[in-house]
């Protein structure tokens, strides 16, 4: 259901922050009604995880939030993954080496591996996902984000049943990156159910799937004939996702018990979870970067005063200090630290100043309550309500008269890719701490859509830097590419970076073993109740 909210100024926001977005604020108090616990728990070491997405359909090829895809991965694994640090690992692969004849890159499958089913995953595996991925017939249901993620994939070559060999025309240096978050499904059963493989997944993973509940839970039991070879078995019997949307219901469950962790622990709620001797609190920095994306495609946000007028109405320090609690710092760059492209570089920030904001607004040729629509998810990110509600509120300041929808994610994520809103908040993050994982921000993911933000339409070297950057063999090429890149994007302000998302992870002192990560993805496997 949407939500719209009232608009609050940057002065009744400064005001009202330590109360509007407080404990009290966020109904912490007194603590919503709650959503029953599934009654498929039932032993000493299944793990309860209060998250605020809901899954939905376990299959990547269809979902695409980050706390969806960590769902699927705890069923699935993928061929390559990051450590914490951005490292590549082999999950099932055991190797990955580039091709220049053919130009691509050949992928070693681990011998011995089956999915639960008793289906082997082999080369034959990889050959079906990757076709199925690109296939125009399955253009209806798979998201535009592995199509095009994975669009320079001309043939797989099956060389034995371990080895597979992604061909490339011309070659493509980020290609393994872009395979992290697409782990590949049983090629038989993925052909019998198609699009619906995801309601009844079977997979290869550390879990099997049991059962899901839309706006409930999902829940899942160890799977006992997993061999290991990716961070050991699960520690833990099972594991159930419920999903609560609202901060202050996961924080009221984490309170009384009914979950033994939580995601998004709003900053307000930190220091009342410390005080609680059952409880505790993780955080981490991420390589998430929050801000406001522009529809660059049509007005008004196609003129670059326009964007500038937004970019200096915002106020980023009192935002973070407001709502986020201090807990993270502004953005002041276009990717995340250490991506490939901004490591030494200096970027000109841009300040809060209202004034400045005002005369681009006028330079924009806009009047005063010129409507823009902006969209925001609930549940998403920390705080995300209080977020847009304040950036409205200081864009209103200027000129801009925001008419505010704030959904789900699971309704807001399609209304953003079909280009409804003309501003809208979300977190644009990296895995692998290169430029590449941007890339459909600002290019699009088909031939015929311009990106998250349509940047390409108004500048096709945005383009050209991409595609420079990946068809070297040189990281060292690639990365003097990418500064270039990271200063275009940066001067034209396709998307107002605002501040790094912190990873605030609630959980119960009994909980042992879980790591709050830089790349916000959650492995429940590695945890136990101590």
């Amino acid at each position: 259901m949407a939500s719209k909210r009232h608009r609050i100024s940057r002065r009744e926001f400064l005001a009202q922050a330590g109360t509007a977005v407080g404990v009290a604020g966020l109904g912490l108090a007194a603590g919503p009604a709650r959503a029953a616990a599934p009654a498929v728990v039932k032993g000493s070491q299944d793990i309860l995880m209060g998250i605020g997405t809901d899954v939905v359909i376990m299959d990547a090829r269809i979902q695409q939030p980050s706390p969806a895809k960590s769902q699927i991965n705890h069923i699935l694994d993928p061929v390559i993954w990051p450590d914490n640090e951005g490292k590549p690992i082999g999950v099932l692969l055991t190797s990955w080496q580039a091709s220049t004849n053919p130009p691509g890159w050949q992928f070693k499958v681990r011998p011995g591996l089956k999915f639960t089913n008793g289906e082997p995953v082999n080369a034959w595996t990889l050959k079906y996902y990757y076709d199925s991925i690109l296939s125009d017939e399955n253009k209806s249901w798979v998201h535009p984000d592995p199509r095009t993620r994975l669009r320079r994939i001309k043939e797989v070559r099956v060389e034995d049943d371990l080895t597979a060999l992604l061909v490339t025309d011309p070659f493509y240096r980020a290609l393994p990156i872009d395979t992290y978050q697409f782990p590949p499904v049983p090629a038989k059963y993925g052909a019998e159910k198609g699009k619906d493989f995801g309601v009844v997944p079977v997979g290869d993973g550390h879990y099997t799937f049991v059962e899901y509940r839309s706006k409930s839970h999902l829940h899942l039991e160890a799977n006992p004939n997993y061999p290991g070879y990716w961070e050991g078995k699960a520690k833990n019997n099972s594991v159930t996702f419920r999903y609560l949307a609202e901060n202050a219901t996961r924080v009221a469950a984490l309170e009384a018990g009914e979950v033994h962790i939580i995601d998004n622990v709003p900053p307000d709620a930190v220091e009342r979870l410390k005080r609680n001797p059952n409880l505790d609190v993780l955080v981490s920095p991420t390589a998430r970067l929050n801000g406001m994306t522009a529809h660059c495609n049509r007005p008004p946000f196609n003129n670059l005063n326009a964007r500038l007028a937004a970019a200096h109405a915002i106020d980023r320090d009192g935002i973070v200090k407001k709502i986020m609690g201090g807990m993270t710092q502004v953005a002041n760059q276009p990717f995340p630290p250490g991506t490939l492209g901004v490591a030494g570089e200096t970027f000109k920030p841009y300040d809060y100043d209202p004034n400045k904001a005002k005369q681009y607004f006028k330079e924009a040729g806009l009047t005063n309550g010129s409507k823009i629509k902006v969209g925001g998810p609930v549940g998403r990110y920390i705080n995300d309500r209080q977020v847009v509600a304040a950036v409205a509120g200081m864009l209103a300041d200027v000129g801009f008269d925001p008419q505010i929808e704030q959904l789900e994610f699971g309704i807001y994520w399609p209304k953003v890719t079909a280009g409804e809103y003309d501003l809208f908040y979300v977190g644009w993050s990296t895995f692998g701490y290169d430029p590449v994982d941007f890339q459909q921000v600002y290019t699009g993911w088909s031939a015929d859509n311009g990106g998250a933000c349509h940047f390409v339409e108004q500048s096709k070297r945005v383009l050209e830097l991409f595609q420079l950057a990946n068809k070297t063999t040189s990281q060292q090429e690639a990365e003097r590419t990418y500064k270039e890149l990271s200063h275009l994007l940066w001067d034209n302000v396709p998307v107002i970076q605002m501040f790094y998302e912190p990873n605030i992870a609630g959980i119960s002192k009994r909980l042992k073993g879980y790591t709050a990560r830089r790349d916000t993805n959650i492995f429940l496997w590695e945890t136990y109740l101590g």
